[in-house]
This record gives structure tokens, sequence and C-alpha cells, in this order.
């Protein structure tokens, strides 16, 4: 007898134990776009960007003094492994010393200017949920 209660308990669990989602509706329905760059150093102030790709427009061996240059003093830095950075705004564009197009962009929400070729710069999607509750609050 014992067993079989247990087994109608067992089997009746669920009907009793149902979760209502508290949600009115649940949409994917902001999509932003973000681009993205591949950079390898980056400095605190526009100024010594701009000097180091004024450089790079004549010389590959100046641009990388003048850079050596603001690393000692902290101004600029190398990433060990380049990284993907969200851009904000593009300041210029130049050729390079060997004719290619490089340029200098804005990290998003950081004080942060970095040199980039434009073939390693994306553009990516990003989903937000915009999730609702029954009392109109969005989660």
């Amino acid at each position: 007898m014992k067993k079989q209660f247990l087994l109608l308990f067992i089997l009746l669990l669920p009907v009793f134990c149902q979760v209502k989602i508290p949600f009115e509706s649940i949409n994917v329905k902001a999509q932003e776009t973000q681009l993205v760059g591949l950079i390898i150093a980056s400095c605190v102030t526009l100024d010594s960007v701009k000097q180091i790709a004024k450089a790079d427009e004549t010389s590959k061996e100046k641009a990388v003094q003048l850079f050596l240059g603001f690393e000692t003093l902290g101004i600029c830095g190398r990433y060990p492994t380049p990284r993907l950075a969200p851009l904000e705004k593009k300041i210029l564009t130049y050729i390079d010393y060997s004719k290619n197009t490089i340029e200098l962009w804005k990290i998003k929400d950081l004080d942060l200017w970095s040199l980039i070729d434009p073939r390693r710069i994306e553009t990516i999607t990003i989903k937000k949920n915009n999730l609702k509750t029954n009392s109109g609050h969005k989660i």
C-alpha cells in the first residue's frame, strides 16, 4: 500500500508543482551593432598617437622610436596579445610608410586611442533581451 501511494505521489507531483512564468512577454527586441577593432597598443593621450601617426607616414623606425619613448613615460603601452576593443570614433586616416591605410580610433568608454589597420575592424551585433514582468518592470 505504501509503495502504491508513493508511486501515485511521484506521478502526481509534477501536476501539483507547476511553475507559472511571471512574464507578460519575452522579446529579443533590441539589437545593437558595435564596431570593434583588433589592437596591439594604445595611448592615453590623443596627441601622442597623432605624433606617432605623423612619424609613421614617413618611417617605421621613427614611429617605433617615438612609441618606445612614450611607452617608457607610461603614456603608451603594448598588449601581450592583440585584443578586440569597441571603437567609438574615428579621428583620422593616413597612409603609412609602406602605403597601407591606417586609422586612428578612440576606444569606446575609455580615455585610450589606438592606430588600427581598417582590415582589422569589424561590425558585430549585440542582442539584448527586453524582458518585462506583469507589473511592467523591465528586467
